[in-house]
């Protein structure tokens, strides 16, 4: 039986709350009925951001990146995990990944090329072309390491 809170609104667990997101965006941008082949990014990768200053310090925390297999990826920080502030699709080529973001008030408006590595459960992106700046901080300032 769920926990209500106040509003009479059931509280979601940490696990749950960041796959709420990554449910309903899958829900806008993958087709049930042709999913693509298995990403070897899926999972979730977690990451600290520190050290930014200015405007770029909102940026400051922890971030969750969750990769679907069929390439479909959610962007949280915590603590609002529940809060999807970028959602969109990827592709995988070799060590290639490309972001199109879709969804979340963070998103942007232009694609995102990065190379990718994952050695053990440390998965690291480096841009190759994105005019996004805030998406860069987030992908390539720190390396994400696996969590689930």
């Amino acid at each position: 039986m769920p926990v209500l809170n106040r509003a009479g609104c059931a509280r979601l667990s940490p696990v749950r709350r960041w796959l709420t997101p990554l449910g309903c965006l899958c829900l806008l941008v993958c087709p049930s009925a042709a999913l693509a082949a298995s990403s070897p990014l899926a999972g979730v990768y977690e990451t600290v951001i520190k050290g930014q200053k200015g405007q770029a310090a909102v940026l400051n925390g922890t971030w969750l990146i969750s990769f679907v297999p069929n390439g479909a990826y959610a962007v949280v920080k915590e603590p609002s995990t529940s809060t999807l502030l970028i959602g969109g699709s990827s592709s995988v080529a070799g060590n290639t990944i490309v972001f199109h973001d879709k969804v979340g008030p963070l998103a942007c408006t232009v694609s995102g090329q990065y190379s990718w590595s994952l050695r053990g459960k440390t998965m690291k992106l480096t841009k190759a072309k994105d005019t996004c700046a805030e998406r860069v901080l987030v992908l390539s300032t720190t390396a994400y390491a696996k969590v689930r």
